[in-house]
């Protein structure tokens, strides 16, 4: 680990995080959580999102709410890189495009993008002419799977300014056999194996499509499952 002495400045700006609940939310606590164990991070973040943070985190808050978060953490963010010298400032979703930009006008800073699919495809006239152009000019655009990969460089971002980082979690202890006998019996499970769905039923996470393409051939192939 860097020492104190030289310890790398990082400025994260998001709105994805608690007490905002979802999938992206948990991700950018988990990757703001592990960027404070090396650097000096400050996060431009939502109200409440200090009392989840390392409490060595410096945070500056702004509203939860889509619009006033996008002009007061810009304006939070201006402030704060007038103050304050930062290796690289990083944003947790698209919607942080237009405000790298500007950070990279005004100070040159270094920049780079955590990018979700639904960044990209969010069907809004809106956010696809004046936030997706904005992708184009991040250093680096750091994206959850080889097809947000795609998506990206078929927006337009340049394929050199592209990493793919597979969101991880961390494993649990395998539940015991008396605690295994007893889920099974309360839903009267009948079936040896179990296909688990983790993810909100939405058409774009894909999930009708596996069913009919994927579903009865593993059940062809292992009719214990269920």
């Amino acid at each position: 680990m860097p020492t104190i002495q030289n310890r790398p400045r990082i400025l994260l700006i998001t709105r994805n995080l608690p007490p905002l609940i979802g999938g992206m939310e948990r991700l950018m606590l988990h990757l703001a959580s592990g960027m404070a164990e090396y650097a000096e991070l400050t996060v431009i973040g939502p109200k409440g999102c200090a009392k989840y943070l390392p409490r060595q985190v410096e945070v500056k808050v702004t509203s939860e709410r889509l619009a006033p978060f996008l002009l007061l953490s810009s304006w939070l963010a201006i402030r704060t890189c007038n103050t304050n010298n930062f290796e690289i400032v990083i944003g947790g979703s698209g919607l942080v495009a237009p405000t790298l930009r500007l950070l990279t006008r005004i100070f040159r800073c270094k920049t780079a993008i955590y990018l979700h699919g639904l960044d990209l495809v969010v069907e809004n006239v809106l956010y696809q002419r004046m936030f997706v152009p904005s992708l184009r000019n991040i250093d680096l655009t750091i994206v959850n799977s080889r097809s947000t990969r795609q998506i990206a460089i078929d927006k337009g971002v340049l394929e050199e300014r592209i990493a793919v980082v597979n969101p991880g979690t961390n494993i649990p202890e395998p539940p015991s056999a008396e605690l295994v006998r007893q889920f099974r019996s309360k839903l009267q499970i009948p079936f040896e194996k179990i296909i688990v769905f983790v993810g909100r039923i939405t058409q774009r996470k894909g999930l009708s499509r596996f069913i009919d393409e994927c579903l009865p051939y593993i059940l062809e192939n292992s009719p214990e499952a269920g």
